[in-house]
């Protein structure tokens, strides 16, 4: 309080001592200028996983499992066509053959090299195949699960038989659905919430196991 010549009273203004304000200024400007830093620093790890994976890929030897990409909806299907007819019902969407493209030009872009290239006898993974790698082999181990219990075992058996044993200096490319790499290789997290044109990544271990090493998303 200050003591006024009327005897009446104020309160006293908070003076900040001019060194400690000197020394606050300078903890702020420090604080600013490391803001951006922080913002730019905080890349999900996941960038770094992404960019571990290209590397590998490129170094060849690995089985990349891939969802179709998307397909028509419901009300995009024409009607009366047979859903065997590529460029019917199966057929990939124009966002599609957008995703299909975005996974192309990044293999492209890491070089990476495949040698075969394996797909569900289903038009949309054909037509995926087609845009990332230029080619597909139709392969029926793949295809949906039959009715036949027995018959989508050997299947699912062979599928991973085929993964085990890969060996090459180049990639193996599968094109099918997210059920079956869930039924191969169970419902486990990369497997389990697959999406549309994304590629998993596998690691045949050279003793009969494998390793799913991660995911990566046309995006």
């Amino acid at each position: 309080m200050l003591l006024q010549r009327d005897g009446s009273t104020v309160m006293e203004p908070f003076l900040y001592p001019a060194r400690n304000l000197h020394l606050l200024i300078r903890k702020l400007t420090v604080a600013l200028a490391s803001l951006p830093l922080l913002l730019t620093y905080s890349t999900p790890a996941q960038a770094d996983s992404n960019a571990e994976l290209w590397t590998k890929l490129k170094a060849g030897g690995y089985v990349l499992l891939l969802q179709h990409a998307m397909g028509l909806t419901a009300n995009q299907q024409p009607s009366g066509v047979a859903p065997e007819a590529c460029g019917a019902q199966d057929e990939l969407s124009e966002q599609g053959q957008l995703e299909a493209k975005k996974l192309a030009d990044a293999l492209s872009l890491h070089k990476v090299s495949v040698d075969r290239v394996l797909a569900c006898h289903d038009c949309r993974c054909i037509q995926t195949a087609g845009i990332v790698f230029g080619r597909a082999e139709p392969w029926s181990v793949i295809d949906d699960a039959d009715d036949d219990t027995s018959t989508s075992a050997q299947k699912t058996e062979a599928l991973r038989e085929a993964v085990r044993r890969w060996s090459s200096s180049e990639n193996l490319a599968l094109i099918s659905h997210r059920s079956n790499y869930q039924r191969a290789f169970g419902a486990q997290p990369g497997v389990a919430d697959m999406g549309v044109a994304d590629m998993l990544v596998i690691e045949p271990l050279g003793d009969g196991g494998f390793r799913l090493l991660g995911r990566l998303r046309p995006d």
